[in-house]
């Protein structure tokens, strides 16, 4: 008898946030995988510009997600303050159990002055 065993992938978020951002801050990550609650998942910070958060996902998961600030009137925005696109990604496992994400917030729709 054979079983499949489900296999979780640890991945690490690591965020890099425009010099500007209010020092006090979080830094949280919402997605389709929690509900879209833009102040459910406080990220850490690593330093001033630098937040990360690691979570568990099942192999082969999709994922949609984007960066807050507790609010969706504090979310990310592009360098031009245009809306972006829900960020992606297929989740998959590797020899270690481990993905490492870098991403970047170019703008904040309320620090920024963005629509």
């Amino acid at each position: 008898e054979v079983t499949a065993e489900e296999r979780v992938v640890d991945v690490t978020f690591s965020l890099t946030v425009p010099e500007h951002t209010t020092p006090d801050d979080t830094i949280y990550i919402a997605g389709g995988f929690q509900g879209w609650d833009p102040g459910a998942d406080p990220m850490t910070r690593i330093d001033d510009t630098t937040w990360a958060i690691t979570l568990p996902f099942e192999d082969a998961t999709n994922l949609e997600y984007k960066y807050a600030r507790g609010s969706w009137e504090a979310v990310e925005k592009d360098a031009g303050c245009g809306e972006i696109a829900n960020r992606t990604l297929a989740v998959e496992h590797t020899a270690g159990g481990t993905m490492e994400i870098s991403d970047t917030v170019e703008k904040w729709r309320d620090l920024d002055g963005c629509p």
